[in-house]
């Protein structure tokens, strides 16, 4: 089923929307590295363990060439799952990223080291989620009697509608939307905090919509949600999800239908998403327009309110990069690096807030963050949000800005129930705080430590917890903390919570 996607990320194939590969093939991409690590370990001064990391970094990755070559001469899955396997074994290869950093700029772009390390990554996830599904399988009973059901929806649905002489102009859409719009000059204005003149603005949205007419795409979380629509399960569904988190559309879908959760949200929208031509789900489809339609007043009011474009960095649309990996699962691994893993461990803080006279949440569980570390695309990252309690919230991923700090300086902050913060960057370390649910906002300061202070701290009276995300063996959880400093590497940061009402 995924065959065709994993050669796409080896470069061993084109994507079905292209006619050729655009992607290096993997061999080339190894034979280069191999010579790279070779001249790496051939310095005078090299560490025995780097001169052993690329040992058996260029041993793996000669099984991997192997294993692509037998591949490309008999194209069999028996084969393609071997190659997977390869792959998976070099990429628990221990300091694979410290090796590739040794390597020269000059040799290999640090660009290229991250791709590298991003596709082997999201190679080897196809050997260990099955792992990670039969453990599951062993310690809970009612997951042995999974199984697939094919969605098939109609042919009709994916008919795609004839739009004649059908046009549509920004200027009536938008006067539709919100009846301010009307105005020439209002909407003049929407134009020019986009960037564009009224001509262009009215040609990029033309054709759009022609586009999207012919070309657009129903997406899997949709189609789900339609099938069990048509067919009326006795018990619905209770999460949708796939190897992507959802994007903005079928988030926004999946919560107005309110019989299923979607766990995680990208916030990408894509303009070449549709629903299928069903008649029996028009009223959900009103509804729906209506959903988007105060999403898109929204926008505007916030477009005014900043006088700006706000422009986001691309989110990381994968989920099987989140999948924890178990001591189990990393065979031939003694000592994991964090380097070298995708949000491979993670740090639970459970932290009970202040107590207040006002009602606590109805599920009774104590605010927490959950802090997962590894390296899904440049060194280790740490996210810290505070997941969901009260039932009726939209638990949407939100779109986040970044934010450097600065060492020394203190950032003071709130967050209603709901929002989340900016993305502050102390590298190796990237915070964002996510406070789901709650009846209180939190307010909090993130302060990038200098050496000084983070002696000062830890020789004061009562130093805070610290957690040093490079020792940690196993999730770690604590109760009783509004503060916390983390440590990765030789990089302090502190960060302080606690309720609104304080």
């Amino acid at each position: 089923m995924c065959s065709l996607r994993i050669l796409y990320r080896l470069g061993l194939r084109a994507s079905r929307k292209q006619t050729r590969k655009s992607k290096k093939p993997i061999r080339e991409i190894l034979q280069n590295v191999i010579r790279c690590t070779k001249r790496v370990a051939a310095r005078p001064g090299a560490s025995e363990s780097l001169r052993g990391t690329a040992l058996l970094f260029r041993d793996k990755a000669t099984e991997v060439t192997s294993l692509i070559d037998s591949w490309q001469g008999h194209q069999t899955v028996a084969r393609l799952r071997g190659l997977v396997r390869g792959i998976s074994q070099l990429h628990q290869v221990k300091q694979l990223s410290d090796l590739l950093n040794e390597i020269p700029t000059s040799e290999l772009q640090d660009e290229a080291k991250k791709s590298f390390l991003n596709a082997i990554a999201k190679a080897s996830r196809y050997a260990e989620a099955p792992r990670i599904l039969r453990r599951i399988a062993k310690r809970f009973r009612v997951a042995r009697y999974m199984r697939a059901i094919p969605v098939k929806l109609p042919k009709d649905a994916f008919c795609i509608p004839s739009n004649g002489t059908y046009t549509l102009d920004i200027e009536s859409c938008a006067a539709r939307i919100d009846h301010q719009y009307s105005d020439r000059k209002r909407l003049n204005r929407v134009y020019h905090l986009l960037g564009y003149t009224e001509a262009q603005a009215a040609s990029l949205f033309s054709g759009q919509v022609h586009r999207t007419l012919r070309e657009s795409k129903i997406h899997a979380e949709v189609q789900i949600v339609i099938y069990c629509e048509l067919q009326r399960p006795k018990l619905f569904p209770r999460v949708v999800c796939s190897s992507k988190d959802a994007c903005f559309l079928c988030s926004a879908f999946i919560c107005l239908h309110k019989q299923m959760h979607t766990p995680r949200c990208h916030g990408r929208l894509y303009p070449g998403w549709r629903l299928p031509t069903v008649p029996q789900v028009k009223e959900l489809e009103e509804r729906f327009n209506k959903a988007l339609e105060n999403s898109i007043r929204e926008s505007l009011s916030m477009l005014f309110a900043r006088q700006r474009k706000t422009t986001y960095p691309p989110p990381n649309e994968s989920t099987l990069l989140t999948i924890p990996i178990s001591e189990t699962t990393k065979s031939g691994l003694t000592q994991p690096d964090l380097g070298q893993l995708s949000c491979g461990r993670s740090i639970r803080l459970q932290s009970q807030m202040t107590d207040k006279p006002h009602k606590e949440p109805e599920s009774g569980n104590p605010s927490h963050a959950s802090i997962p570390c590894g390296a899904a695309c440049d060194g280790n990252t740490i996210d810290l949000d505070f997941p969901s309690t009260v039932e009726g919230q939209d638990s949407d991923s939100k779109i986040i800005s970044k934010r450097e700090l600065s060492q020394g300086i203190v950032l003071h902050n709130t967050i209603e129930p709901g929002g989340s913060s900016a993305c502050y960057i102390a590298d190796p370390i990237r915070l964002t705080i996510e406070y789901a649910k709650g009846l209180q906002g939190i307010k909090y300061s993130v302060r990038w430590l200098t050496a000084e202070e983070m002696e000062d701290l830890q020789s004061g009276p009562r130093p805070p917890l610290s957690v040093d995300v490079g020792s940690l063996k196993s999730e770690m959880s604590i109760r009783n903390h509004n503060s916390v400093c983390i440590l990765v590497k030789r990089t302090a940061l502190r960060l302080d919570w606690e309720s609104k009402c304080t």
